[in-house]
C-alpha cells in the first residue's frame, strides 16, 4: 500500500487505466469471437462483420492495447477468405539500409 501521496494518485490513475484497458480488450475479444462463430457458419453472410472487427482492432492500437505489428497479425487471422488461422503471421522485414548496421 502506498504511503505517500503522489504515490497514492499514481495507484488510482493506473488503476483507472487497467479498467480501460480491460474494457477494450473485452470488446475486442468479443467482436473477434463473432466474427469467427460468423466465418464458421455461413462465410459469405459474415462480410458485414469484418469491417467492425477490423475497427475494434485499430481503436485498441490507438489505446495502446494491442502493438501495431500484433495488429496485422490479428486483422490476418479474421480475414474474411473463410479460414480462420490462429497461427502467428510474421510481418516482412523492411529492406536493408546502405551503409547502416543491422
Amino acid at each position: 500500500m502506498p504511503n505517500h501521496k503522489s504515490a497514492k494518485s499514481a495507484c488510482v490513475r493506473v488503476s483507472a487505466v487497467v479498467i480501460s484497458t480491460r474494457a477494450t480488450e473485452r470488446v475486442l475479444r468479443g467482436s473477434i469471437k463473432k466474427l469467427r462463430t460468423a466465418l464458421a457458419s455461413n462465410p459469405k453472410a459474415s462480410g458485414a462483420l469484418l469491417p467492425t472487427t477490423v475497427s475494434e482492432i485499430d481503436k485498441a492500437v490507438q489505446k495502446g492495447v494491442l502493438h501495431r505489428e500484433h495488429c496485422g497479425a490479428t486483422q490476418v487471422a479474421v480475414d474474411c477468405s473463410g479460414e480462420s488461422s490462429r497461427g502467428k503471421v510474421k510481418s516482412p522485414k523492411p529492406p536493408a539500409v546502405a551503409g547502416g548496421h543491422q
